[in-house]
């Protein structure tokens, strides 16, 4: 992970896209990251040392096991009571590194996903700081639990929108567009028409063929290509009447009017319910500074949205659209 990590000169080179209090909110994410991994580099150290002393221990102790011309009882107490303080050190300093470690990582992954994102922006961006939300209230660790069940609800209503079907009348608007485009690419041509020398000619279509044979010998196989007349486009254009009243006696099998979607309303709602979202995740992240203010061990959802980590005014990331 240590590339994760991002030099405060490269956050320095980001920061004219935001405005002052964004900026702050960037340079204390940078200076966190930065003292996390100052602090793992250091119990890493104490982490190997301990290791360290308890492997020579251990060999140490072993070898006077094996020694079974000279076993000395008294010894091999001492050095199993040795053995065992090191292991329990080793194994709080092993304890320690993996907290740590795990801190720094969540601090270096949100810091890379708010690089990725402000990165990604033109260089003459400015993203204006959001309105400051509304006060909040001593804050407990519930309180971010709450406020996350709350955003994983609207995500479950915003995925309910997207996945909604369409009207039947609009899947009908759809497939007469559609069988009048594939009606008229398998269009016959006409050709010398006032000549002797006319001729109709049909559109074809490329078809790959795979060919397989099995011998005595073995097995060989062939790839090619062969061009036909598209059959579903030339019955499209011998009769489209017919066949969009076919599509259309099959979509009303399937449709489901009455939780059905039409393309107005569903972006109405995903609008919505990501602004909800959006304000949402920034009380969340309010309430991820007071807990961080007050002592509290909170980690940032890998998800969480990058505006309202900054809290600023802008496109959402890519990954979230």
């Amino acid at each position: 992970m240590a590339d994760i990590t991002i030099a405060s000169g490269h956050v320095t080179k980001l920061a004219h896209k935001l405005g002052p209090t964004a900026t702050a909110k960037l340079f204390g994410l940078s200076q966190a990251t930065e003292d996390a991994h100052a602090v793992l580099q250091a119990i890493s150290k104490q982490f190997n040392e301990a290791r360290g002393e308890w492997e020579r221990a251990r060999y140490a102790h072993d070898t006077l096991v094996a020694d079974r011309n000279v076993p000395d009882k008294k010894r091999i107490t001492a050095s199993s009571a040795e053995l065992a303080q090191l292991r329990t050190e080793y194994d709080r300093h092993s304890a320690r590194q993996a907290k740590i470690s795990g801190e720094w990582n969540d601090l270096a992954s949100t810091l890379s996903r708010v690089n990725a994102y402000l990165s990604a922006l033109p260089a003459e961006a400015k993203l204006n700081d959001a309105a400051p939300s509304k006060p909040l209230k001593k804050v407990a660790g519930a309180d971010v639990e709450r406020i996350r069940e709350v955003i994983e609800k609207l995500k479950g209503d915003r995925a309910s929108v997207i996945a909604a079907p369409i009207p039947s009348s609009e899947a009908k608007v759809m497939a007469r567009a559609f069988v009048e485009e594939i009606a008229n690419r398998a269009a016959p041509h006409l050709f010398g028409l006032d000549a002797s020398a006319f001729r109709i000619e049909f559109p074809t279509i490329r078809a790959k063929v795979d060919a397989h044979s099995v011998t005595g010998g073995g097995s060989a196989s062939v790839s090619g290509a062969a061009y036909h007349v598209d059959p579903v486009g030339l019955a499209a254009w011998l009769d489209p009447e017919k066949m969009i009243a076919a599509l259309g006696r099959d979509i009303d099998e399937v449709a489901q009017d009455e939780i059905a979607l039409d393309g107005a309303t569903r972006g109405y709602r995903e609008d919505e319910l990501d602004r909800l979202i959006l304000e949402a995740e920034r009380t969340e992240e309010g309430l991820i500074e007071q807990a961080l203010a007050a002592g509290m061990k909170v980690v940032r959802r890998e998800d969480a949205d990058v505006r309202a980590i900054l809290g600023v005014d802008g496109p959402a990331p890519k990954d979230e659209v």
